[in-house]
């Protein structure tokens, strides 16, 4: 019987006449309680129960035994559950009690045949877990992520012998027990987001194949003894004190085949990847920061591909989720071709204006056979600036965005927002690019959506929808904006995904926007970023910790890695040169995305491994011919000042790391009067060197009364970075 997503909130009472009745699922309804006559072994076949998405806040006493081998609980508001549980519940399998509000698990009085355990979100500790491990002689599968755990029991290994899969990221664990390679059946470790500063012998499990050790505390590790022989996964990232013996990588690198991927999407130069010819410089941390996490889940390959350029053509980004489901080759051969296809199209005079249409068009022309007689979902977003002029304020130019969305397939694109619903994007829902196997020449027209972010856009998810299956797009980005780390972010959601039901392929791309707001917001934000910082170390009496109150890793005891920084710098403009598009067509006067797309065309036919892109910063004052440092030209001075400060202060044995709150407001009232006066000073000057080029006509305004003095800048460095800046944009 299936009676989910009504609005029940009571099940009827003629359930308990049903003495035939093998599964009940009754979940996405309403319910508050359960009927007592439900565990009363009235429905002695009674296998599968499916509770989960309701709001139970307590089960039934249980008064016989039990029938039931699945249980599912998750997405509840239970705060315990009943002493005699697993007394009556002994022959249970699978058991699901994750996202509830346990703090304690009662113990069982003999062993149980348990296969599946889903403890993920809720608030247990160590004596839970010390309580009920004797009794796991059977698990298999064990997922406790995102709990209060500091340590695993010492005797684990001895009892989960056939452990296959054990996932505990988000506690706070700060050792793994030294005889954890007794697991011989392991083949997935996921320990993520914990405070782990040491990694016993792995190099025996032979079956492991997934190790996710990202953001820990690993200072040093050796490969010799961490990489087992059939490891096919293995992230270390988020741990900023790692050190790697680079003649071991390399050692490594000769003897096995081996991809590196760099998760924050940026390919830097520290790591050993070839940059992508379509990202030559990245000029967007400003504006997006990007984070991905991907399983095969129960299947053994991953049938997924993604495309993540945060810094297409520089000042651009470009995602893409390309799912096969079943069907393996074709969404690998995809994602390699849709960046060449896009600029390519963009460059098409007649049809530029629905390029992203052509695109997905172009692409699926690339599947060939594959495509057409498999199919595939697919999504391409394209975030570029809009040609729409700014809106200028006092304070700076707003800088808009707009996004476009091409769409086949059950791959979904939430967008949420700071006030407001949650957007779901595409609205419609296509079939695939293929509609009928037989016809192998009908291909529908992909869905295009086009919407312009603004300061209330937030975070952007696109998943395959196996995530969608198990969590709605509200509590997804309800989720994410619990983390400001969206690599942990997308990992979190991979995490709950799975202990809520998922057992596919998941694959999921996170975007934190952070688009408008003028430069001098920016400016003002770094140095309350900064104060803060400052005055949670002197606080917290750690004066090698840098990270900001409110950061992911504060929920981690205060032990964190280092939050990294960087002051915004403006994208420069690609130099609009004169080359042929791909039609043939020869564009003189070009527009700037065209401009873009040619220059990197271009770029793609040259087998030279050191590509460079020329681009230079356009300023007012070149056409003026007012010679001007190249720190007032641009943010590039107003980086490195800061940034030299912060290591001088670094640097500093005595000095004061906690700025008073008087001295942030003084800031904050320096700018206020300075900038009128800035401003006029600017339009004066440049009124005067213009005097002799009638082709200009700027009406000066008069200048303002008040003329407070700037302060030192040895001792009040921020005065100095606001006097950089207005000097670089007031025109």
């Amino acid at each position: 019987m299936d009676v989910s997503y009504n609005d029940l909130e009571t099940l009827p009472d003629w359930l308990s006449g049903c003495n035939e009745l093998r599964s009940l699922f009754a979940s996405n309804n309403a319910l508050l309680s359960l009927p007592d006559h439900l565990f009363c072994n009235e429905m002695p076949f009674l296998h599968t129960l499916q509770l989960a998405y309701n709001q139970l806040q307590y089960l039934p006493t249980i008064q016989k035994r039990l029938p039931i081998q699945e249980l599912f609980l998750q997405n509840n508001s239970l705060s315990s559950v009943p002493e005699n549980f697993f007394r009556f519940v002994y022959t249970i399998r699978v058991l699901n009690l994750s996202n509830n509000r346990l703090c304690d698990l009662p113990k069982p009085e003999e062993p149980l045949q348990l296969e599946k355990l889903f403890l993920t979100a809720n608030c247990l500790i160590d004596k839970s877990l010390e309580r009920i491990c004797p009794f796991l002689r059977n698990i298999k599968t064990l997922h406790a992520a995102y709990n209060n755990f500091t340590s695993l029991p010492e005797n684990c290994a001895l009892f989960w012998t056939e452990l296959e899969e054990l996932v505990l990221s988000g506690n706070k664990l700060l050792k793994l027990p030294e005889n954890i390679d007794r697991l011989k059946h392991l083949s997935v470790l996921r320990i993520h987001s914990n405070l782990l500063q040491s990694i016993p012998k792995l190099s025996t499990l032979l079956s492991l194949r997934v190790l996710d050790l990202a953001h820990n505390q690993l200072d040093r590790i050796d490969l010799t003894s961490l990489i087992p022989p059939n490891l096919k996964f293995l992230d270390l990232s988020c741990n900023t004190k790692l050190h790697v013996d680079s003649h071991q990588f390399n050692t490594y690198r000769t003897q096995r085949p081996m991809s590196l991927v760099d998760v924050s999407g940026k390919n830097r130069t520290s790591l050993p990847l070839s940059p992508s010819p379509f990202c030559e410089n990245d000029l967007t941390d400003y504006s997006w920061s990007v984070g991905f996490s991907e399983t095969a889940g129960s299947k053994q390959r991953l049938y997924i591909s993604q495309i993540r350029l945060p810094a297409f053509c520089n000042t651009e980004a470009l995602f893409g989720l390309f799912d096969g489901e079943n069907n393996s080759d074709a969404p690998f051969g995809v994602d390699k071709v849709v960046p060449r296809i896009l600029l390519e199209e963009r460059t098409v005079k007649e049809t530029a204006h629905d390029y992203m249409k052509y695109t997905m068009l172009s692409a699926h022309r690339e599947l060939k056979d594959k495509g057409q007689k498999q199919g595939l979902n697919a999504v391409i977003v394209h975030v570029l600036k809009s040609k729409q002029s700014a809106d200028y304020s006092f304070c700076g130019g707003v800088k808009k965005y707009v996004m476009k969305i091409a769409s086949v397939g059950e791959i979904r694109v939430v967008l949420g927002r700071a006030n407001g619903p949650v957007r779901l994007l595409p609205v419609k829902q296509r079939k695939q690019i293929r509609t009928n196997p037989q016809i192998h020449l009908m291909v529908p027209d992909p869905d295009i959506t086009e919407i312009y972010l603004d300061e209330q856009d937030e975070f952007m998810i696109i998943a395959n929808k196996n995530l969608w299956d198990v969590m709605n797009p509200e509590n997804a980005i309800k989720e994410v904006s619990l983390q400001r780390n969206v690599i942990l972010a997308a990992k979190r959601l991979q995490d709950l995904a799975q202990s809520y039901g998922a057992e596919e392929n998941l694959s999921i791309i996170v975007v934190k926007f952070n688009l408008l707001g003028t430069d001098v917001d920016l400016l003002m934000r770094e140095l309350r970023q900064t104060i803060r910082r400052n005055k949670y170390q002197s606080e917290s009496g750690n004066s090698n910790s840098s990270c900001q109150p409110g950061c992911c890793c504060e929920a981690l005891n205060n032990e964190c890695i280092n939050c990294i920084e960087k002051i915004p710098i403006p994208p420069p403009m690609m130099m609009c040169d004169d080359r042929s598009s791909p039609s043939g067509q020869s564009e003189h006067a070009c527009s700037d995305c065209n401009s873009s797309a040619k220059l990197f065309i271009n770029q793609l036919s040259k087998h030279n491994e050191n590509r460079s892109v020329r681009s230079v910063t356009p300023s007012i004052f070149e056409s003026v011919e007012v010679k001007a440092s190249p720190e007032r030209r641009s943010y590039r001075g107003v980086a490195k000042a800061l940034r030299q400060r912060r290591e001088e202060e670094k640097n500093r044995e005595d000095s004061d790391s906690a700025l008073s709150e008087e001295q942030f407001k003084c800031w904050e009232y320096m700018l206020e009067q300075n900038t009128q006066l800035l401003f006029d000073k600017e339009l004066n000057t440049l009124n005067r060197s213009m005097r002799n080029k009638p082709t200009f006509a700027i009406k000066t305004p008069s200048l303002s009364r008040s003329s407070p003095h700037l302060a030192d800048t040895n001792n009040n460095p921020p005065c100095l970075f606001v006097k950089a800046i207005w000097q670089c944009e007031v025109f």
